[in-house]
């Protein structure tokens, strides 16, 4: 066995350097296969298994140079935190769905255009699904807890979602970083990454519903339009907001009781 003590990277340099890791991980699969078909666009299905080798190696690498804090639990120390989660992470979709439509409005970014290559149905229900949650498990399980080793809690916070939305890049960071508020927020209290996957699940399982033929048809959510803008409708819009403060609300009561909180 080997006893020497094991060499750890300063804690904020670590928080920069993670995702950027994972994601270059991520890619190794597809840029591998490009190299060897000499393909300038080798297949998206191959982000799927490069996600599921580059989160749980990352996750290795922090056990050696991350720094020497118990790593995320899993499940939260009271099972109703991730029902609440999913609740509110429903709520915040609809409502993020809407401020994209803003954006458009505002030309912040231009929406989508079909230039790249087609994807099938299944593998972008696929990826959907396994990159938010991949993202989820790296940003709150490394970042953040690197980042609260030297920050006050409230700068780990809005750390935490300027990484992950200056990762994310172009015109969507700001509509990313609103979505990161809510399972930052929520590993912030609960220390787990159940609750954090919750509240990203409800996105991360649209695809896949649309594959199976479960499609809401609701105008600016899952219905646009390449030409326009499309608005959502108020209801739908109130109904983000009531599913949000109905998940957040007890939340808000749980924490600030610090009686459940770890």
């Amino acid at each position: 066995m080997n006893d020497e003590p094991r060499r750890r990277w300063p804690p904020l340099l670590w928080a920069a350097i993670a995702l950027p890791l994972w994601a270059a991980l991520a890619m190794l699969p597809a840029a591998l296969v490009g190299a060897a078909t000499q393909s300038q666009v080798p297949p998206i299905w191959l982000l799927i298994p490069g996600l599921l080798f580059a989160t749980p190696l990352v996750l290795r690498v922090d056990r050696r140079v991350g720094p020497e804090t118990p790593p995320a639990a899993l499940a939260p120390p009271v099972a109703w935190w991730s029902l609440a989660a999913a609740v509110a992470g429903a709520g915040a979709m609809i409502l993020a769905s809407e401020i994209g439509n803003i954006l458009l409005s505002f030309r912040a970014y231009s929406p989508m255009t079909p230039e790249g290559p087609a994807v099938e149905p299944w593998t972008a229900a696929l990826l959907g699904l396994v990159q938010p949650l991949c993202v989820i498990v790296v940003l709150q399980g490394v970042v953040q807890r690197a980042l609260a080793v030297r920050l006050p809690p409230s700068w780990v916070v809005a750390g935490t979602i300027l990484l992950g939305a200056a990762f994310s890049g172009g015109g969507l960071a700001l509509q990313f970083g609103l979505l990161l508020i809510l399972p930052t927020w929520l590993f912030k209290h609960t220390g787990a990454l159940l609750p954090s996957v919750a509240a990203v699940l409800p996105q991360a399982l649209l695809p896949l519903l649309a594959v199976l033929g479960v499609e809401p048809g609701v105008p600016g959510f899952d219905v646009t339009a390449a030409d326009e803008v499309l608005w959502q409708p108020v209801w739908f819009d109130v109904l983000g907001a009531v599913l949000l403060a109905a998940g957040v609300g007890p939340l808000l009561g749980a924490f600030g009781g610090g009686g459940d909180e770890p």
